[in-house]
């Protein structure tokens, strides 16, 4: 089974990019314009959760130390 075409998985195919051949980098940029790019590290929701999170860090390293009692 082979895998989805990727930039990364045609780099490892072919080597190093200095002796490719015309054909191979038309090949290359050709998928580099139909592959998707590769898929974000956290949802939009993750994100919105982790900004929250270092807005109220923020706020508190602001605000001070808190005083115990």
């Amino acid at each position: 089974m082979r895998l989805p075409l990727s930039l990364d998985q045609f780099r490892t195919d072919h080597g190093d990019p200095s002796g490719w051949c015309a054909a191979e980098i038309d090949a290359y940029t050709a998928i580099g314009d139909m592959a998707p790019p590769a898929p974000l590290p956290h949802t939009h929701t993750e994100m919105q959760a982790i900004a929250a999170d270092h807005l109220r860090s923020a706020a508190m390293s602001l605000a001070g130390p808190v005083p115990t009692t």
